[in-house]
């Protein structure tokens, strides 16, 4: 994932988040609801940071999301 991000694009709705990650969404909000995620919710719509997607991905990588 070594594109670049801007203030634009930084955040992703739940759903744009399941598809950038390959992860489904019901997986995505376990981890916000274990505390693995941080979501925003301006309006009630959950967002996601795509760096700590990234992170996340990252980590999975190395041996599982912790």
């Amino acid at each position: 994932m070594a594109h670049s991000i801007t203030d634009s694009n930084r955040f992703l709705g739940i759903n744009d988040a399941s598809r950038y990650t390959s992860l489904s969404a019901q997986t995505l909000r376990r981890f916000i609801a274990d505390g693995k995620l941080t979501a925003h919710r301006p309006g009630g719509k959950i967002l996601i940071d795509r760096r700590q997607l990234d992170d996340l991905v990252l980590r999975s990588k190395d041996g599982g999301a912790r």
